[in-house]
């Protein structure tokens, strides 16, 4: 495939999306894609050039990303966080979208309202007229590239920079691994500020299928009312795919035909139960990293196995299990997780020559996770290398302990995590219930599950936070936390 954002291959009657009860042809969405490109071309933008979308408007919001590839542009997805996006690659040269009260030098040397409000046509609101057309540029692409902002569990944002090429080869390798067809109908829950978020729909429209779009995208748009009823496919985080099983306690519809991708962070067993019962027929996991992209998976019937499985290594990755010297480790036993694949980054900063960071090391990558590697290729992963705590004497991995608390009915979610005190560090839960919980039987049975006696506070939140991906921020969560609890105990001291 010579192109990620043109679709002449398949046929134009096709549906390509469907958003709000409307289907749009594969017809339709290319000429829409075309006239953003004269729009935009109109407006002075050429290839090489800097643009940071933010649009709320899913449909519109895939059109201007596809627009911008196929113009050669360096462009990103920018989120709430815009300001600490752009702060991270400096001003872009054009934001388009949605940025009320925001003053173009946070964001860009140039600030510019998307017009279209509606459904319609793109030509039907935005006057474009044949010789605008003439800026459709089909070789243009090749100059692309797309900035993806990862933070992992840190909190502060890196930069990826993807090549046309790699984002190419990224999209084809998840149609074909994935055996994506023209009968797939996607729906994503995880954002196309994310990877897969960004290439699973890619890889759908290369294959012919149709992708499902939430109307209007916003950060309150209940999770109801998305249309992963619909789907054959459901992209989604384990978080996520939780809230939605708990929403939606019925028997899902099309259960029978539906096939669910998790990626992220581990599945807990519960969940891919009772998704098997109620949402779909099957579950496939998926592991990787914006560095790398996709380096294993498999069947979640894993976890029975391994309850860390993430499946097996993919045919364009390469893993080893590595002690602290970067010494390999032999097949079952624990260690470090590095990886390289065909299609990696080679380092942050929105370049792909700039200086690597300390995780890009002798050509590998290290994630930061633990995990494990059996000899037939089966990778599980135990936990983070920031995730586990060394108390008397004896390590703790967060990940598994939280999995533990979560089984308790009394608790909705856990985050376990080290509060970093005037006083010294200490150990703290934080944990999401409802308000009538008997407190005090709720840590009884805490302590009861502790795999080693030691002293912790028990903090009772409204949530844990979780980015794109479902990771909890520990470094920002636990100097929020932190900062509460010091002010909260001065205050009883006054």
């Amino acid at each position: 495939m010579n192109s990620i954002s043109q679709f002449q291959h398949v046929n134009t009657a096709r549906t390509a999306v469907m958003i709000g009860g409307e289907e749009i042809s594969y017809g339709r969405f290319a000429a829409d894609v075309e006239g953003v490109v004269a729009w935009l071309t109109r407006q002075g933008l050429s290839s090489g050039q800097r643009i940071g979308i933010f649009l709320r408007h899913s449909y519109w919001a895939w059109v201007c990303h596809l627009a911008a590839l196929r113009m050669g542009l360096t462009q990103s997805t920018l989120t709430q966080k815009f300001r600490e996006q752009a702060a991270a690659v400096g001003l872009f040269d054009v934001a388009l979208g949605e940025f009320e009260g925001v003053y173009g030098s946070d964001v860009a040397r140039r600030m510019m309202l998307f017009p279209p409000q509606n459904m319609a046509p793109f030509a039907e609101q935005v006057a474009v007229t044949g010789t605008d057309r003439r800026y459709a540029d089909p070789q243009a692409e090749v100059s692309a590239r797309r900035l993806m902002f990862t933070s992992g569990t840190t909190g502060k944002p890196k930069v990826v920079s993807l090549n046309t090429e790699i984002l190419r080869s990224r999209v084809l390798f998840k149609q074909r691994c994935q055996g994506l067809t023209a009968d797939t109908r996607l729906f994503s829950l995880l954002g196309m500020d994310t990877i897969p978020g960004f290439c699973f729909p890619l890889a759908a429209w290369q294959a012919g299928g149709c992708v499902l779009l939430g109307l209007p995208v916003s950060a309150t748009m209940k999770i109801s009312h998305l249309p992963h009823g619909q789907s054959n496919l459901l992209l989604v985080g384990p978080a996520r795919l939780q809230k939605l099983l708990s929403i939606n306690p019925k028997p899902w519809d099309g259960r029978a035909a539906r096939k669910i991708m998790v990626g992220g962070s581990r599945l807990p067993i519960p969940v891919r139960n009772e998704a098997l019962a109620r949402a779909c027929h099957q579950i496939s996991i998926i592991y990787g990293a914006s560095e790398t992209a996709m380096i294993t998976t498999g069947d979640s019937s894993l976890l029975d196995r391994h309850p860390g499985a993430v499946g097996f290594v993919v045919d364009c990755a390469d893993i080893q299990i590595v002690d602290r010297e970067g010494r390999p480790r032999p097949p079952g036993q624990k260690g470090i997780v590095r990886t390289r694949t065909s299609h990696m980054v080679l380092g942050y900063g929105g370049d792909l020559e700039s200086k690597p960071d300390d995780v890009f090391r002798d050509g590998w990558f290290y994630p930061g996770d633990q995990g494990v590697l059996f000899e037939d290729g089966l990778l599980a992963i135990t936990g983070r290398v920031s995730e586990t705590l060394n108390i008397g004497g004896l390590k703790i991995s967060l990940l598994d302990f939280e999995a533990e608390l979560v089984k308790l009915p009394e608790i909705k979610d856990a985050c376990a995590i080290v509060l970093h005190l005037d006083s010294g560090d200490r150990l703290a839960l934080a944990v999401v219930c409802d308000e009538a919980v008997d407190l005090q039987a709720l840590e009884q049975q805490i302590t009861s599950r502790l795999p080693v006696r030691v002293q912790y506070e028990l903090l009772c939140v409204p949530n844990i936070p979780r980015n794109a991906m479902g990771k909890i921020p520990r470094n920002a969560f636990a100097e929020k936390l932190s900062e509460w609890y010091q002010r909260k105990k001065m205050s009883r001291n006054k």
